[in-house]
């Protein structure tokens, strides 16, 4: 799941990351992006080196953002 890497993401945060991480998270759709508020306060704590795409396998016909599985 998700959980795991959140954490090891909150861990690099409190050691202080130095590298770009980029998340792909994939959903069906919109609605089912988890855990998206967790996500949001880690790429404020970490500008300009997190980066978070999610990507829908069925999204609706305003969605701009990367589609597939």
């Amino acid at each position: 799941g998700l959980a795991p890497l959140l954490a090891m993401l909150e861990a690099a945060l409190a050691s202080g990351p130095v590298r770009p991480v980029t998340l792909l998270l994939g959903a069906r759709t919109e609605a089912d992006l988890i855990l998206r508020e967790t996500i949001d306060r880690i790429v404020a704590r970490w500008p300009n080196a997190f980066r978070f795409v999610p990507v829908l396998s069925a999204p609706h016909a305003g969605w701009t953002g990367a589609r597939g599985r």
